[in-house]
């Protein structure tokens, strides 16, 4: 009697989890906008959609995309392998944590899409000096590698880069279309 009581639990958490991951996988999210309607004050107006800043939480994994102090996006994002504080040299696995911007996009990559950040900036290598180690460079917000495509948003179930922050391709997609160089990212713990 026993082992059945176990067997169904055993049964219906798999179930469960089985329902978990459909939903997870399958559950739409908006598009970012064309446009977007902004309210000042009774006044409204129609603002092209463009990506002014972008602020990333590490510990909520989170990425939100602004236009004018106003959140247009948020997203769900994968960080490095060993995410918990600031990046200090190359090969820790780290995302690193400060004020940066895009530095450059490029469509030339293995992982879809890249926006590339200004890491190391003038603090990180005076730090990664002090300590006589090597920064790293290459930090970078992308899309998925083609072999990985087609885990979709299960990517973000752990943290798999090596310090950049990832996203589906659809979701590069979209930034991509919405950003320009010298865009501010502000990266916290």
């Amino acid at each position: 009697m026993m082992i059945k009581k176990v067997l169904h639990f055993v049964l219906f958490a798999l179930l469960a989890l089985l329902a978990c991951l459909i939903i997870f996988m399958f559950y739409p999210e908006n598009k970012l906008p064309k446009e977007i309607k902004i309210q000042v004050g009774s006044n409204s107006s129609n603002v092209s959609a463009s990506i002014d800043s972008i602020l990333i939480n590490k510990s909520s994994r989170r990425m939100m995309v602004f236009q004018k102090g106003i959140v247009l996006k948020t997203y769900t994002v994968s960080l490095g392998g060993n995410p918990i504080g600031h990046k200090e040299k190359r090969g820790d696995n780290r995302t690193p944590e400060g004020l940066y911007h895009i530095a450059n996009k490029t469509t030339h990559t293995a992982f879809h899409k890249t926006l590339i950040l200004s890491y190391p900036n003038k603090v990180d290598r005076a730090a990664a000096r002090k300590k006589g180690v090597d920064p790293g460079s290459g930090i970078e917000i992308h899309g998925l590698a083609k072999r990985w495509v087609r885990f979709g948003k299960l990517h973000r179930l752990s943290d798999w880069t090596r310090g950049c922050i990832a996203v589906t391709n659809e979701e590069i997609d979209e930034i991509y279309e919405y950003v320009e160089k010298r865009c501010p990212v502000l990266i916290t713990p």
